[in-house]
């Protein structure tokens, strides 16, 4: 939902929200392996977003990474605050078509229209889709079937809730909490004047969420 490299510019639409990523899984023992992360997410009229997300490193440690996105210059910084170090990336054209789950010809991708719901006070449009792996494909005895429901927000041109389910990895869903319909503070769309710039050359297949 938040994999900002080459998405489209959305302009006169400024937000703010918290944003929760959670994944479980169920292993064939029983066990349960659940990972929960929440991060604060902005954008501002001019289509410029960031994300702050603070993860636990290998040491143990809490550690603070920023991501700043510009469409309309197609430059995007990953910042570390420790470091006070901003790696700057040259991002690819901006995609034409905001649904990723686009479906084309594919006879195994089908598409299911939700409707119309409330979803964290936001006006949304739910759409489920659902790819079939066919038996045998990859050594499998029965097709295998990935769905993920999507609530899309006219108002602000963005998924408010996802949830993608698949057998072989588990759940996992993002959601949009206190949504502000505020303009942020431009300063939080520049690299501090303090901060190191290291030019990292072309974003290619980075994602800017996790």
């Amino acid at each position: 939902m938040l994999g900002f490299v080459g998405d489209k510019t959305v302009a006169g639409a400024p937000y703010s929200a918290q944003v929760t990523f959670e994944h479980t899984q169920t292993l064939p023992d029983g066990n349960l392996i659940d990972q929960k992360n929440t991060a604060v997410v902005y954008r501002d009229g001019q289509g410029r977003t960031r994300l702050e997300e603070t993860r636990t490193s290998n040491s143990g440690n809490p550690q603070q990474i920023i991501r700043i996105t510009d469409p309309v210059t197609r430059v995007a910084y990953i910042l570390d605050p420790t470091k006070k170090t901003a790696h700057t990336f040259t991002l690819p054209p901006a995609k034409t078509s905001r649904d990723s789950f686009h479906t084309g010809s594919n006879a195994n991708v089908t598409r299911l229209d939700l409707g119309s719901n409330t979803v964290n006070g936001m006006f949304v449009q739910g759409t489920q889709t659902t790819r079939t792996i066919p038996a045998g494909q990859m050594g499998n005895t029965a097709p295998i079937q990935i769905t993920t429901a999507r609530w899309y927000s006219p108002e602000l041109s963005v998924d408010v809730s996802t949830e993608t389910n698949d057998p072989q990895h588990g759940k996992s869903t993002t959601s949009l909490t206190n949504i502000s319909r505020g303009e942020p503070a431009s300063t939080l769309f520049e690299v501090p004047s303090d901060y190191t710039v290291v030019n990292s050359g072309p974003a290619g297949r980075l994602h800017f969420a996790p």
